[in-house]
């Protein structure tokens, strides 16, 4: 599969979307607020609403639950990241690299794994190896705001994301996008997933 096409296939920082795009976004995202806002609380999973999914997705970030976290994300998305451990394998003879981003697996064994025991595993081993940078995102605190779509098969769910600081009430609005996959929606674009990118890249630097 040839993933460079993929949003997530730009370099680890990206540039944050344009203030304007994403004020349109809100805008238009809170004119359907009321009928498409709702808790984190409610962690179970329908496909046939993206905003579940999205939901499910920053509730699993919160709570660590990696697998739960796993079934949400868009099976291109994962293969992003399954290019990344191949490269890792071929650029590290020893295979030492790979085996510490896989929790001790080998990347051949891994291959093998479906996309959301590999998922799982990766993003298992990340946070237990960089915790500082991935821990802040179950200390964030998201409120889903609404969702825009465009077309039929891709929404952007719109959520106030507020960090977890002494006395500050600081946030920002960040965009999950999802598409609509064979078995219902999955997410295939996230602050969130560039914080793994991002973590993957410390394993590479050693």
């Amino acid at each position: 599969m040839d993933v460079t096409a993929h949003p997530l296939a730009l370099p680890f920082r990206r540039k944050p979307p344009p203030r304007r795009f994403t004020a349109l976004l809100l805008g238009a995202a809170l004119l359907t607020l009321a009928g498409t806002a709702s808790p984190l609380c409610a962690q179970r999973l329908e496909r046939s609403d993206p905003a579940s999914v999205a939901a499910v997705f920053l509730g699993s970030l919160q709570r660590l639950r990696w697998e739960t976290l796993a079934t949400t994300v868009d099976g291109e998305t994962v293969a992003v990241f399954r290019e990344h451990i191949r490269s890792m394998a071929e650029h590290d003879p020893t295979g030492r690299t790979a085996r510490r981003a896989l929790g001790g697996a080998e990347a051949a064994e891994a291959a093998g794994w479906t996309d959301e025991r590999f998922f799982a595993r990766l993003v298992e081993s990340l946070h237990a190896d960089v915790p500082m940078l991935l821990g802040v995102l179950a200390t964030n605190t998201y409120a889903p705001l609404g969702e825009v779509r465009e077309g039929e098969d891709l929404v952007h769910v719109l959520v106030r994301t507020t960090p977890y600081t002494n006395g500050s009430t600081a946030s920002s609005v960040e965009v999950v996008t999802l598409r609509r996959a064979a078995d219902g929606w999955r997410v295939i674009e996230a602050p969130a997933l560039d914080a793994f990118l991002v973590a993957l890249g410390t394993f590479a630097m050693g």
